[in-house]
């Protein structure tokens, strides 16, 4: 099971991600991946931009912190989405948390 845990208050953001899906064996988990690729391209987006204040990650298999001030916006909103959106079609897999208060 991967748990989500995403805060957005204010200009704060964080996403925490932590443990795997089990979906499938081998290396064919799509679960896992489409999480991956998600979480990685925000912290791709969070490195880049410039916008990102105060930006502190770490990751590990099978975890992933991201926290930042401002600069994300729109981008860390549709990665939560996207996350949501997994977690809908997996419910066995994917567990998501949420803390807003925008």
């Amino acid at each position: 099971m991967i748990a989500v845990y995403v805060e957005k208050r204010g200009k704060r953001c964080r996403l925490y991600v932590e443990g795997h899906a089990e979906y499938a064996p081998d290396g064919a988990d799509i679960v896992c991946a489409g999480v991956s690729a998600l979480v990685g391209s925000l912290l791709l987006y969070a490195k880049e931009c410039g916008n990102c204040r105060h930006l502190r990650t770490d990751s590990a298999p099978g975890r992933f912190f991201l926290s930042c001030r401002g600069g994300l916006g729109a981008a860390f909103d549709l990665t939560a989405r996207g996350l949501a959106a997994i977690a809908n079609s997996y419910p066995r897999n994917v567990r998501l948390y949420t803390a807003e208060n925008a």
